[in-house]
């Protein structure tokens, strides 16, 4: 008899990979990190208010990206704080009004802005304008020959003035304009040295509190304005975002993660606000923000119009100021 012929048995074939089930999910992708490799220090010029880089920089925000945000006090803001930028003293201002961004660019300084800041909305006003109780102004007719005391001259503060009086038919000249250090204003008003003050957020919570039945509102921005909404903008040059796209985007996050913490810890925020303006807490009031701190870009001709029928711009400026302001760097736009 033969003996069976011993051949290698054949190699099974390899299982075909199992078909997904139903139920599976696929494995989120992982969003790009925006930690920057190595530490980067962004100066910005600032003016003691109830800003969200107060709130990263006290909270860590900004060291979760590897940023280091470095505030440099300034005296005022709008223009100054624009053209600071565009000498290379700083990276970035302190969220600036629109008029401060129109005239400079409407100057050939070469700006982009590339998030939101704070808005009017809720109980809160970028500006309000203070008398005494004991003054007898009611009314613009009762301006006519006043002093107003502000910050800065020629910043913000004195579009929602010269609305409120060229509504009424008068001069914006009829009321004198004076620069006061923002900490002296509300004891300059009572004490008769101006008779109306322009006040930011942190000034009229000392004029609320500290003054309260010695001085009232008499109005407020979002009075006057041509839109419900003051819009505001953090911004850099346009080669600096250009060279340091990645910085940009960390900057973001953190202004972003600071309004958040500001929206959850509304109280813890007030005090963190009071220790760095003086203000006191109590009488902080939360800012109010677009959502996600996307740049309302329509808002954009209404200001620049009304800045032209002011004179702060000659006619026909600026037709196309939209390339100015992007939200490229921001997901949540």
């Amino acid at each position: 008899a033969c003996a069976a012929s011993e051949e290698p048995a054949a190699e099974a074939p390899a299982p075909a990979p199992a078909a997904p089930t139903e139920t599976e999910e696929e494995a989120p992708e992982e969003e790009p990190s925006l930690v920057l490799p190595e530490l980067t220090t962004v100066r910005m010029a600032n003016v003691a208010y109830f800003g969200p880089e107060y709130v990263a920089i006290d909270q860590g925000f900004d060291e979760k990206y590897n940023l280091n945000i470095e505030i440099i006090q300034a005296a005022s803001l709008g223009v100054p704080g624009v053209q600071a930028v565009a000498a290379g003293q700083v990276e970035t201002f302190q969220s600036v009004g629109f008029d401060a961004w129109f005239k400079s660019i409407n100057a050939g300084v070469d700006l982009t802005g590339i998030i939101s800041g704070q808005i009017s909305g809720g109980d809160f006003d970028v500006y309000r304008y203070y008398v005494r109780e004991d003054s007898g102004i009611e009314g613009p007719e009762d301006l006519v020959g006043k002093t107003m005391g502000i910050a800065a001259v020629g910043s913000y503060g004195d579009v929602p003035m010269d609305l409120y009086l060229t509504q009424a038919g008068l001069d914006p000249s009829d009321v004198t304009r004076i620069a006061v250090p923002p900490s002296e204003i509300p004891a300059a008003l009572i004490n008769g040295q101006i008779d109306v003050a322009a006040a930011f957020s942190n000034l009229y919570a000392v004029l609320d509190t500290t003054y309260e039945g010695q001085a009232r509102s008499l109005f407020r921005d979002r009075d006057v304005l041509p839109v419900d909404e003051f819009v505001t903008a953090y911004g850099f040059s346009t080669q600096y975002i250009a060279e340091n796209p990645a910085v940009i985007a960390a900057f973001v996050a953190a202004i972003k993660d600071g309004v958040a913490f500001i929206q959850e810890n509304p109280e813890e925020a007030q005090e963190i606000i009071s220790g760095v303006t003086g203000a006191p807490a109590e009488g902080l009031i939360i800012p109010a923000y677009p959502a996600g701190l996307c740049l309302d870009l329509t808002h954009l001709e209404d200001y620049r119009d009304v800045l032209i029928d002011l004179g702060y711009l000659p006619a026909g400026s600026l037709p196309g100021i939209t390339s100015n302001f992007t939200n490229e760097y921001n997901d949540a736009c």
